[in-house]
């Protein structure tokens, strides 16, 4: 009850006491996101190796995972998923960079030559049953042109083949090591 007694005493000085850990507690915020109206805030959802993972990007690799995956993920597999790829991804594009492991023209045709879903699809065979570059080139062309949306996806599946050599380049520099 003495207890109770003296905080309704002091009321005022209680109130000035937490009036100022408040301000303090906004004035330390402003100083370390560099003022009220800062950028960085929302505009990303992490960072990787001082790399700045930008919100938009992610949430763009978001909707693509889900309607990749279906209904067959929940929204926090899903997330985990996207986050673990966008770091592998950051990391291997920074050892790329470092390393100077890159692919040419030639090389990403060399790949489409020998996967089976280019070269089995009966789209891209010449009469004799082999592969035809240049019936492939034509369909990518007309993509192009005639289908934005679907040369966007052929863009994607480009990106992923050139991930893919330039992952295989880089882990084969580290067994010959």
């Amino acid at each position: 009850m003495a207890i109770l007694e003296n905080i309704r005493k002091r009321t005022t000085v209680l109130i000035l006491i937490i009036g100022m850990a408040l301000f303090a507690f906004v004035i330390s915020d402003v100083l370390t996101r560099g003022g009220f109206g800062s950028g960085k805030t929302g505009s990303s959802v992490g960072e990787v190796n001082g790399e700045v993972i930008s919100i938009d990007e992610f949430r763009r690799q978001m909707e693509a995972a889900e309607a990749q995956m279906g209904g067959q993920a929940t929204a926090t597999q899903i997330v985990n998923r996207v986050w673990d790829q966008t770091v592998r991804n950051t990391i291997m594009t920074q050892k790329f960079e470092d390393l100077g492991i890159d692919i040419q023209q030639d090389q990403i045709m060399e790949l489409i030559r020998n996967n089976p879903n280019f070269t089995q699809n009966p789209q891209f065979q010449d009469a004799d049953g082999f592969f035809d570059e240049d019936a492939f080139r034509n369909f990518i062309t007309e993509l192009r042109v005639n289908q934005p949306q679907q040369y966007q996806l052929w863009l994607q599946t480009e990106d992923a083949l050139i991930r893919s050599a330039k992952e295989q380049t880089y882990f084969d520099l580290v067994r010959a090591g």
